[in-house]
This record gives C-alpha cells, structure tokens and sequence, in this order.
C-alpha cells in the first residue's frame, strides 16, 4: 500500500486491514476532498465512454478540490477505460484501485 493511504482494521475481520481515502495533500489542506466513482458515474457501459459533460465537470471542480477517484476494478482496467476521459483523467491526485487486501470475489455485487 503507498505510503499516502492510511489503513484502519476492518471492523468484520481481526487483522485484516481495509483500504482508506488518501490523505488530504500538503496543498489542499484548506480545500474539499471530491472522491469519484468511475464506473456507472463518469464513465457508462462499463467504461466504454465517459458520461456527458463528465471531463467539463472534472476540469471545474480540479480547480478548487483535490479530486480522489474509487474504481472497484483492477488498475489495469481502469487505466484502459480512463482513456475515455481524455486529458481530464489527470486531473485525479489519488486513484483508488481494486486492492487484495480489503477485496474479496465473494463479497461482489452480481450487475
């Protein structure tokens, strides 16, 4: 887990540590935290294109937020479905991937 992600045990499961939203970055002590879900929320079908107006939105609420985004999927997927973004896919100071230690196959949602 990088250095910038806190962890806390899950409630559920002694010694089993859950994935937390990043710590607030040095310049953004004094702004909003925005966290993003990419699937279904910016991006549609399954991250085949981006939700209209989603990179407009990005691009207004970068300029006065640290912007965090949570992806239920493995980064490899969802480096793939940013692309829909376009250049409004950097704008994220924190991404939030599918992580071995809080994720379990048993416990997905069947869409």
């Amino acid at each position: 887990i990088p250095e910038t992600i806190q962890t806390q045990p899950a409630a559920e499961e002694e010694g089993v540590e859950a994935v937390v939203i990043p710590r607030k970055g040095k310049g953004f002590k004094s702004k909003y935290t925005v966290v993003f879900d990419m699937d279904e929320t910016l991006l549609g079908s399954y991250g085949k294109y981006a939700r209209p107006g989603a990179a407009e939105l990005l691009t207004d609420v970068a300029a006065d937020c640290e912007m965090v985004l949570w992806i239920a999927g493995t980064e490899d997927y969802a480096t793939e479905a940013l692309n829909c973004l376009g250049p409004a896919e950097k704008l994220f100071h924190h991404k939030i991937f599918r992580n071995d230690k809080w994720f379990r196959e048993d416990m997905c949602p069947i869409r």
